[in-house]
């Protein structure tokens, strides 16, 4: 079984509530190329940085690799480019131009340049103000969609399936008391 297939059998089988554009763009295999010179198909090369920037304040490396080790930036612009409606690409495209003037505004800097203190603020400060939009308004941030699609990223890349995760595709038995420490790596599989 390859990864699209366990993907596809996992939102399946739980349901897994995404925005039905990240949805539909998982079952159909959104996978990016993995070259460090990828083309972007729909953000320009100014947004592909922010995004970028962005994805690796959110996931950044550690003692795992982070969003940009495994791809994420390209990942967000297949989905993006092949899965959002033009609405939402519309949306999502004045949602950038808002979040680069108010950093402007706010750090007299891009976002890309900012200091690591200041970009763990200003992603506070669009956690809290995407927060509470999306309680009152039922409508989903620019930074809410650059979340959803990094930690989607992330967490279904090949290397992330492979390394971090502990997978099991085909349901075995019933164990309710598997201890972390038996390998060190999250269980997951599609026993629901």
């Amino acid at each position: 079984m390859n990864r699209r297939e366990a993907l596809q059998r996992t939102i399946a089988i739980t349901g897994f509530a995404l925005t039905s554009s990240v949805g539909i763009g998982l079952l159909n295999g959104c996978k990016p190329s993995g070259d460090p010179d990828w083309k972007s198909k729909f953000l320009t090369k100014d947004e592909a940085n922010l995004v970028t920037s962005i994805a690796d304040t959110i996931l950044p490396k550690s003692d795992t690799p982070g969003a940009i080790d495994v791809h994420v930036p390209e990942f967000i612009d297949l989905m993006l480019a092949d899965n959002y409606t033009l609405e939402d690409q519309i949306t999502f495209r004045k949602g950038l131009k808002t979040f680069t003037e108010n950093v402007d505004q706010n750090y007299s800097n891009t976002f890309e340049k900012c200091t690591e203190d200041n970009k763990t603020s200003i992603i506070a400060e669009e956690e809290n103000k995407s927060y509470e939009q999306l309680t009152k308004t039922y409508e989903k941030s620019t930074y809410l969609m650059i979340k959803e699609l990094t930690i989607l990223g992330y967490y279904s890349s090949e290397y992330v399936m492979n390394n971090m995760l502990d997978y099991h595709a085909i349901p075995g038995r019933y164990n309710g008391c598997i201890p972390f420490e038996k390998n060190g790596k999250l269980y997951v599989d599609n026993n629901v």
